[in-house]
């Protein structure tokens, strides 16, 4: 395994005009100091109605590593991650969120247990920052998702976590229309770690 991998980071956003310009801040100081760059940023905007797509085209102006989507409509959040996915050309690919509740901070931590040997290193939250009526939702969800599914899945896990290339190379393959990016990735079988935050 890759001990200084080149990165993709793939982020889906939609309407996040306020917390991009501090997110590319954090991801770029995050990213200059990781060895084997420089590393590549995929955004796909789904169908934001706010200023996020020109702040991304600007921003991709200004740094080469930056690569934008830019899909039709809003298409949901999964099918965002998938078509950032199609876009990264890293030896491993992080999937975060835009809107900061993923913290950049934590990717050279998935890097390490990359090194280790993992093809999958995911976050598991153990606090949220949403109302109590929506932590309790998630909390059910999840453990629902986990009774219901054949495959052993992560409680409490979002889609913040590093696949290696053989596993976005699997997911892209897949025939999925209506896609659950977090189970598909532990459906694939590899070895799998995970990181609490």
């Amino acid at each position: 395994m890759n001990s200084s991998p080149q990165l993709s980071v793939a982020i889906p956003l939609h309407n996040e005009q306020s917390a991009l310009p501090e997110l590319l801040e954090r991801l770029r100081a995050v990213l200059d100091v990781l060895p084997s760059g420089p590393h590549e940023i995929v955004f796909a905007d789904d169908g934001s109605t706010d200023s996020t797509m020109s702040l991304l085209e600007e921003a991709a102006q200004k740094d080469p590593r930056i690569v934008v989507v830019s899909l039709s409509r809003n298409y949901g959040h999964q099918s965002a991650i998938s078509a950032a996915l199609d876009y990264t050309t890293g030896d491993a690919t992080i999937v975060m969120d835009g809107d900061l509740q993923d913290v950049p901070e934590v990717i050279p931590e998935f890097v390490k247990r990359f090194a280790e040997g993992y093809d999958v290193v995911y976050a598991q939250r153990i606090r949220r920052k949403e109302p109590w009526p929506l932590r309790l939702c998630y909390f059910i969800f999840y453990r629902a998702m986990a009774q219901l599914s054949d495959v052993r899945l992560p409680l409490d896990s979002g889609d913040f976590g590093l696949m290696s290339r053989r596993i976005v190379e699997h997911l892209r393959r897949m025939p999925e229309h209506h896609r659950y990016l977090r189970g598909m990735r532990t459906w694939v079988g590899l070895q799998t770690d995970w990181d609490t935050r």
